[in-house]
């Protein structure tokens, strides 16, 4: 039986994320991590860091306990 509120596209993005991120060759999470977290300069970006912290726990908190 199949369950009519199962979402694919939720769950697939989660292992999407961390096939991406944990690949054998780190060049895709470092590139990642690199366009989306660093400067000009090439050091971290600790205000869009936050916001990512942010969205993520609110994200996590709205979702209610794990099943």
């Amino acid at each position: 039986m199949v369950d009519p509120h199962f979402r694919l596209f939720e769950v697939a993005r989660l292992y999407a994320l961390r096939y991406t991120l944990m690949r054998e060759s780190h060049c895709w999470g470092n590139l990642l991590f690199t366009r989306l977290f660093a400067d000009e300069t090439g050091s971290i970006d600790w205000e869009a860091l936050g916001k990512l912290v942010k969205f993520a726990i609110s994200y996590v908190m709205s979702k209610g306990p794990l099943h």
